[in-house]
């Protein structure tokens, strides 16, 4: 297993899909990379780069926000007490591609 550092969108990430977080009611929460991968449908290569990089594309950004309002996470955001992300919530990790 790959352990990362956990910079901000991982955080960011842990914070909107507690349904793909390990532990997470943990201080350091880890994203569950092969569930989340599926559900987003890229693969795990382009996962551990979002996190390497705290970098997204604007169609990732898409597929992350669609993933987060499904029913299953939406349904662990709710006994959390916690708001489903929308698109502004990702803006500072945005790059443009040349």
């Amino acid at each position: 297993m790959t352990t990362i550092e956990q910079g901000e969108l991982q955080r960011t990430l842990a914070n909107f899909l507690p349904f793909y977080v390990n532990k997470p009611f943990s201080e350091s929460p880890r994203i569950d990379v092969a569930a989340l991968r599926q559900d987003v449908g890229f693969s795990h290569e382009t996962v551990y780069r979002w996190l390497n990089t705290d970098k997204l594309s604007t169609t990732q950004v898409d597929r992350i926000v669609a993933t987060a309002n499904a029913p299953a996470n939406l349904a662990v955001l709710q006994i959390l007490d916690r708001r489903a992300p929308t698109r502004e919530d990702f803006n500072k990790f945005l790059y443009v591609k040349a």
